[in-house]
C-alpha cells in the first residue's frame, strides 16, 4: 500500500485533491528552500555586485525557482490556505534572503518593496490562463469536451474554480 505516488511531477496522495496539492508543496519546499541558499552564495559573488544582486536575485527567484515551485499549478483543485501560506513562506524567505532583512520585517513591506505577487493571486492567474487556453481549443477536442461537462453538471473542478475566481474579482 502505498499513500501517495509521484505522476508527472506531482504527488498523488490517496486522501484527495488538497492532500494531494500539499503533498506536492512539501515536496519541492526543501528543494526550494536550497535553492534560496545557494542563491543567497550567488548573490554574494563579488561579479554580481557590478551588475546588481539584488536585480539577479529576483531574476533568479522569478525564472527558475517559481516555474519549478508551481509546475502544473493549474491543475490543483482544492488547495488549502495552509498550503497557499507556506508557499507564501517560502517566497518571503527568499526576500528577506535578498534584502537581508530580519523575520520581524513585515511580508507586505517586502512584497511591496521588491514588486511581488502573494502566491495565491500567482495560482489564480495561471488557473485563469488555463482556462482561456481551454476555452479557445476547438470544438472537439477532449479538454473543450470535458470543460463543457464541468460547465453544465456544475463539477467540482477547474472550471467551478475559476468561475468562483471571476466572481469573486468581479
Amino acid at each position: 500500500h502505498k499513500e501517495k505516488e509521484k505522476y508527472l511531477g506531482d504527488l498523488i496522495h490517496e486522501d484527495g485533491n488538497s492532500a494531494s496539492v500539499k503533498a506536492t508543496v512539501e515536496d519541492r519546499y526543501g528543494k526550494i528552500v536550497a535553492f534560496i541558499t545557494n542563491a543567497r552564495s550567488i548573490i554574494e559573488d563579488c561579479r554580481l555586485k557590478a551588475v546588481g544582486g539584488l536585480t539577479a536575485g529576483l531574476d533568479i527567484w522569478e525564472l527558475a525557482y517559481i516555474p519549478s515551485l508551481l509546475n502544473n499549478c493549474e491543475t490543483w483543485i482544492g488547495i488549502t490556505e495552509e498550503t497557499i501560506d507556506k508557499l507564501d513562506e517560502l517566497q518571503i524567505t527568499m526576500y528577506r534572503t535578498l534584502l537581508s532583512t530580519p523575520k520581524s520585517t513585515p511580508w507586505p513591506a517586502l512584497i511591496w518593496d521588491l514588486g511581488g505577487i502573494k502566491m495565491k493571486f500567482r495560482i489564480i492567474q495561471k488557473k485563469l490562463m488555463f482556462a482561456n487556453l481551454l476555452v479557445n481549443q476547438k470544438e472537439s477536442s477532449l479538454a473543450q469536451q470535458i470543460m463543457k461537462i464541468q460547465n453544465k453538471l456544475d463539477l467540482p473542478g477547474l472550471v467551478s474554480e475559476c468561475k468562483q475566481y471571476i466572481s469573486d474579482l468581479e
